[in-house]
């Protein structure tokens, strides 16, 4: 079917009177072929029951001793390269937290996990025009290709996408759909590896929920959809920003409704993105929000 986009480069490099060159583009759902609706009853109970992220919890322990205790900052960081998942209560936290004065220990307790995930990653080789052959394959560890001092680069692991959400059948056309697109950008490529994961931010009163704590950044994949919404909930704020090379110049701002994701070119191209923070939506009465979304990596071999 043919794809329709709210916004592509070529819209916003209109809008904006910028020479956008690499793929950015702003679509929802039914844009590609996906029933919306069926897709969001079948698989936003599973968001529930992710396990929660604890990379992203220790990191930010290890952010809030650092600033503490900025002569352990290399222990710190060292630590973290060589952290485990089973490791999340280690003897150098635990030893710190000791030292911290009651106000800053007070502060720190207060640090609790705010992401979920699960991943799942295909291997994708195109047959004839807009047919694929999928071949889900284990994740393993998950390493970005960044520099080996982002913490990013080094493997970290998931559980695996259940097959509920994998083997659903609107979660099938969205790969397909998906693929479809970076085919057309990629006419040559000879097979496409795309890495799933399934997110969800929670935020509580008095602590944000932040899926881009590395701040204005690449995800080191050749393509990406940054994040594809499927349930804000009693939330303010996740406003999806893209930049040009020089980080500061705004290409497309977005606040992402269910239903909407934006894909674009990533490593090694001249855009970054960013996202800001989540939290409670105090005027809705709200005391805990959610920000479910699919994020999506795509490698090409060309």
């Amino acid at each position: 079917m043919k794809v329709t986009y709210l916004q592509d480069e070529k819209s916003l490099s209109d809008q904006l009177a910028i020479p956008i060159t690499h793929p950015l583009r702003l679509f929802n759902l039914a844009g590609i072929g996906v029933d919306q609706v069926k897709l969001m009853t079948d698989v936003l109970p599973t968001f529930e029951t992710l396990p929660w992220d604890y990379y992203d919890y220790v990191s930010k322990q290890l952010r809030f001793l650092s600033r503490v205790f900025p002569d352990q900052a290399e222990l710190l960081k060292a630590f973290y390269a060589d952290f485990h998942i089973d490791e999340h209560e280690s003897r150098v936290i635990t030893h710190l937290v000791s030292r911290l004065p009651r106000d800053e220990r007070d502060v720190f307790e207060c640090i609790i996990p705010s992401r979920k995930r699960a991943v799942a990653r295909f291997v994708c080789v195109p047959t004839r025009p807009g047919f694929w052959q999928f071949n889900r394959m284990p994740v393993g560890g998950f390493a970005q290709k960044l520099a080996t001092d982002d913490y990013r680069a080094k493997a970290r692991f998931f559980a695996e996408m259940s097959p509920g959400v994998a083997d659903h059948g609107e979660f099938q056309k969205l790969l397909i759909a998906l693929a479809n697109i970076v085919r057309g950008v990629e006419p040559c490529l000879k097979s496409l590896t795309i890495t799933c994961h399934q997110v969800s931010i929670v935020t509580r009163e008095n602590s944000p929920g932040d899926n881009s704590p590395e701040g204005i950044h690449q995800d080191g994949a050749d393509y990406i959809v940054s994040a594809l919404v499927l349930l804000r909930q009693g939330i303010v704020g996740g406003k999806s920003l893209v930049y040009g090379p020089d980080k500061t110049t705004v290409y497309l701002e977005h606040t992402l409704e269910p239903g909407q994701g934006i894909f674009q070119a990533d490593g090694g191209s001249p855009l970054w993105h960013y996202v800001t923070p989540i939290e409670v939506d105090g005027q809705a009465g709200s005391r805990v929000g959610t920000r479910n979304i699919f994020g999506f990596d795509f490698e090409v071999a060309r």
